[in-house]
């Protein structure tokens, strides 16, 4: 049995601590790529039939192995384990399938693509072979068995970018609609002229007043949208900063707001007044006076940014369908 991680580029993680992770991740699905998938004693229990292959009782208790601090953590550990159980037998049927399905592509890696793409995560984590090397020693791992890893990281890459990745299609319009519905994401929206109106929670305000607070700070938003001065409500309601200059707080970076605010904002359009905002600091009311208009410059700026992230999104979407059809056609016997 072996075990296919969803990979959509030949980009490999920058940082050292990125690397680590991922080297421990790789390792993982070494450790379960080359499983045994069969043993010669008649007893080794077979879990799952997957067309022509097997799922033993030893590659199932091998992918659980890092599942066994989550489950040991549960309440209720025997009923955390089937849950869990079910799920990675699942995923690894799953893997197996598309294992099955790239086999079959016929697609072939040299040794200079292993050496290149190698280069390449030494290039964007800034260290030496010998320092990879050691990163990889440290996890019990050869070098020469991680490089057949990398061999079969790659082929699936390949597998995915040519077999499924060549499904998705993402139009300009695409990129420009996500762009604009992510302002704040890709960093357009920096500064946002607003004003708020501030109704605190004290060190032991009770729940039951919290609610009231809501209900009154959901009055103030009626009057606003009526028509009532933001300014003047904020002078009579708020108590909360520049409450005496109308809540107005200038421009200001979203970044720099509470979270529940910042949020709130990536939603609105100038001149509209927000719902009733609670964060752990009290309710607020915010009037987005203005925003900085993204431009066409902007979006240029991080339309490459965009459809990788689109691309990656949607590959993963296509790998799920191929998956279910490839379900469809496959004989899959569950034997437990």
């Amino acid at each position: 049995m072996r075990k296919l991680v969803k990979i959509t580029s030949l980009r490999a993680p920058k940082g050292r601590n990125n690397l680590v992770v991922w080297i421990a991740s790789s390792l993982t699905l070494l450790a379960m790529t080359f499983a045994p998938s069969a043993f010669a004693e008649v007893a080794e229990k077979v879990v799952a039939i997957v067309g022509s292959e097997i799922i033993t009782l030893y590659d199932l208790d091998a992918a659980m192995a890092s599942h066994l601090n989550e489950i040991n953590k549960s309440v209720n550990k025997e009923l955390k384990y089937k849950d869990v159980r079910a799920r990675v037998l699942e995923k690894m049927i799953d893997n197996l399938l598309m294992n099955q399905a790239m086999e079959s592509s016929n697609i072939a890696i040299t040794n200079d693509d292993i050496a290149r793409y190698i280069k390449n995560i030494l290039a964007q984590n800034h260290m030496s072979i010998e320092a990879l090397k050691a990163e990889i020693a440290a996890k019990g791992i050869s070098y020469e068995t991680y490089k057949e890893q990398m061999r079969a990281n790659i082929k699936r890459m390949r597998f995915i970018n040519q077999d499924i990745g060549s499904r998705v299609k993402i139009s300009d319009q695409d990129l420009r609609d996500y762009y604009e519905k992510h302002l704040t994401e890709f960093g357009s929206n920096k500064s946002a002229h607003i004003a708020q109106i501030v109704l605190p929670f004290e060190p032991n305000t009770t729940k039951e007043e919290a609610l009231q607070m809501k209900a009154r700070a959901t009055e103030i938003v009626k009057q606003a949208r009526l028509g009532t001065s933001f300014a003047a409500l904020s002078k009579q309601y708020s108590k909360g900063p520049n409450s005496e200059n109308g809540g107005d707080l200038g421009i200001v970076d979203p970044g720099r707001l509470l979270p529940e605010i910042a949020k709130a904002l990536e939603q609105m359009k100038p001149g509209q007044i927000s719902d009733p905002i609670i964060s752990p600091a009290g309710v607020h009311v915010i009037d987005l006076i203005d925003r900085a208009q993204a431009t066409k410059d902007d979006f240029e700026k991080m339309k490459e940014k965009i459809y990788e992230k689109m691309y990656d999104q949607r590959v993963n979407d296509e790998i799920n369908a191929y998956v279910t059809e490839l379900k469809k056609k496959t004989y899959i016997e569950i034997k437990e």
